[in-house]
């Protein structure tokens, strides 16, 4: 597992800005100075970050929101000086035993002062769970601890907090090393969230989560929802921090991995460029980068048969890494086995043979001699040697190799098999026909048995996909039915709603013309009434008026324009009976209805009043009647 400078710092509770910064802030504290000033060779810088991040602790200056406050400044002092001597070995001694060393010291620390379950002892136990993974390369034992990490820091920090986002990536990166993609990028889903929570603070966050992503469905050859996050990553990288930053090199980093994958290495080789000029623009230089980037290229070129340019590269990156952990670091070895297969393509196989010895003693010193490196290394060395007809020297190798992968992954597997294999070509090359048929015997037996063991689990996995999948089928159509009842019920449900609906809006229709309708009655009704009333007042002598009274020739006197024959006659009828209708009294005078309306309308303009009852009241009051 390799564990880049924002994961140790994330391991120190601080931020990579602060630690940073305060390289240079704090550069007169007697730790970190010293620290830094032995190290800076190495070009391991982390480490006098760690020390002087202690000694802010130790003057009472450590940043807000620092989970080391809950240890007294000695105590912090401790773990940080413990926890950079862990990182250390981890990546400059190779000594994974005296980092185990000083993991336990740790952990034994806190759990004097109870801090046992503290976010302290979860970042140790990020630690630890690094030392299980290259010790032993056991990645079990690494994710429960990494769990168990995660679930102290949930218990302290609560669920959903941003400070646990750094660990689910963590533990998402390991599922993904045992190949549980989907499980690695649930938890690569729940950082992202956490860390999207503040685009601006955590988007160098988001930008690596996104690439994490990209390259779990990378690993699942899911080529085109890769690339759409892996630009999202290019652009938060660019727009926050610039084209030649380091976080936008990464991206191109990957970028170019992806291509390589895709067999595209032509774009493979585009975006490795970029990387290499960002890294080599950058100030100050860092040598790891440059040197994984030069070794970037090589493996583009050789990929694409440019052999000797793949070497000067690999060149390139062997002096960055000598001038950053020296020729001792494990990490070289990786290296020299990618220069030995460049120089057995060019055809320098005595070369090749050098390189890929000196990557052993290497891996030897470092790994456990039942490391599955180790075990590669070997088989590297024996096929080299095989070239150069060293039979017996790659016999030993291939050996060597099958023992530790038997120990490794049993003695039924691919790995083993393939090893049998190996020793039988190298028997028959040594003219040992008999000892390299019993290898190749073995190696069918293995395999026929290996097949048969597949086929027995092939079949178990068909029939339980069977009978998972007949379930899911009856459960389906279980489903459909039930659906369709309850839309069924729904839909009768809907038609007796909207049935009793518009029942009710019609009787409340009916209701309201019926009221409106006896309203207009009543209302009817009542001017008949009233009618009634006034004519019988009128025939009840209220006004009584008679054709007695009638003096014409004094009305007229009375009147600026008089009154003719025809007037008098209507008015005549009026005193004579009140009571007639307009049709009644134009029946009696023998005119039509409109003739009596034209002439009523003359006599009311001649009295200057406006109906038949007011010209009787003036008419009488005229007069001197009543």
């Amino acid at each position: 597992m390799k564990v880049d400078d924002s994961k140790r710092l994330r391991h120190f509770h601080t931020s990579e800005r602060f630690v940073i910064s305060n390289i240079w802030k704090k550069e007169t504290s007697f730790y970190g100075k010293h620290y830094f000033n032995s190290m800076k060779k190495a070009g391991f810088y982390l480490i006098a970050a760690m020390f002087l991040f202690a000694s802010c602790q130790q003057n009472n200056e450590s940043p807000g929101n620092s989970r080391n406050q809950k240890l007294s400044n000695q105590d912090s002092l401790y773990v940080a000086e413990q926890s950079a001597l862990i990182v250390h070995h981890f990546d400059v001694t190779g000594d994974l035993s005296e980092a185990k060393h000083h993991i336990d010291s740790i952990k034994n620390r806190l759990v004097s002062i109870g801090s046992d379950r503290s976010t302290d002892m979860s970042s140790i136990l990020n630690l630890e769970a690094v030392y299980w993974l290259r010790k032993f390369n056991d990645r079990d034992t690494a994710i429960t601890i990494l769990e168990d990490a995660l679930c102290i820091a949930e218990e302290e920090l609560g669920e959903g907090h941003i400070e646990l986002s750094s660990m689910l990536v963590n533990l998402g990166y390991m599922y993904r090393e045992v190949s549980k993609f989907d499980t690695a990028e649930y938890y690569m889903e729940r950082a992202l969230a956490g860390f999207e929570k503040d685009t601006v603070k955590y988007a160098e966050n988001i930008a690596k989560t996104l690439l994490n992503i990209a390259k779990l469905y990378s690993y699942k050859e899911k080529y085109e929802e890769a690339l759409p996050l892996m630009y999202r990553a290019e652009s938060i990288a660019v727009r926050n921090f610039g084209q030649s930053s380091p976080l936008a090199t990464l991206v191109y980093s990957h970028f170019a991995s992806t291509y390589s994958e895709m067999e595209l290495h032509e774009r493979a080789l585009d975006y490795r460029q970029r990387a290499v000029k960002a890294y080599e623009n950058q100030n100050p230089q860092n040598p790891l980068d440059l040197a994984s980037a030069y070794n970037g290229m090589g493996l583009i070129l050789s990929d694409m048969g440019q052999h000797s340019e793949a070497l000067k590269e690999y060149q390139k990156a062997e002096q960055q890494f000598v001038q950053a952990y020296g020729l001792e670091s494990p990490r070289m070895a990786t290296l020299w086995d990618n220069m030995a297969y460049v120089y057995e393509q060019l055809g320098d196989y005595q070369k090749s043979i050098e390189m890929h010895e000196q990557a052993q003693a290497l891996e030897l010193q470092h790994f456990d001699a039942n490391d599955k490196r180790i075990a590669t290394g070997r088989r590297l060395l024996a096929r080299a040697y095989n070239r150069v007809g060293k039979h017996e020297q790659a016999l030993n190798q291939f050996v060597l190799a099958k023992e530790v992968r038997e120990q490794l992954f049993g003695t039924y597997s691919d790995h083993v098999a393939s090893d049998h294999r190996s020793i039988s070509e190298t028997y028959r090359m040594m003219g040992k026909m008999d000892l390299a048929y019993s290898h190749l015997d073995t190696f069918s037996i293995i395999r026929d048995s290996i097949l048969t063991i597949s086929r027995i689990q092939s079949l178990a996995e068909m029939s339980e996909k069977y009978e998972a999948d007949k379930k899911e089928q009856q459960n389906q159509l279980l489903q459909l039915k039930v659906s369709r009842h309850n839309r069924t019920v729904i839909g009768i449900g809907i038609i007796l709603l909207l049935t009793i609906m518009v029942s009710i809006a019609l009787a409340v229709a009916r209701k309201r013309d019926r009221k409106r309708h006896e309203a207009e009655v009543r209302s009817l009704l009542s001017e008949i009434e009233l009618f009634k009333m006034k004519r019988n007042q009128l025939q009840d002598g209220i006004l009584k008026p008679s054709v007695d009274y009638l003096d014409f020739e004094a009305l007229n006197a009375q009147l600026e324009d008089e009154l003719d024959e025809r007037d008098m006659e209507v008015i005549r009828v009026w005193f004579e009976d009140y009571g007639l209708s307009r049709k009644e009294t134009a029946a009696s005078l023998f005119i039509g209805d409109n003739a009596l309306k034209t002439r009523m309308n003359k006599i009311r303009d001649k009295l200057g009043v406006s109906g038949k009852e007011a010209a009787v009241k003036k008419i009488m009051g005229m007069l001197g009647g009543k």
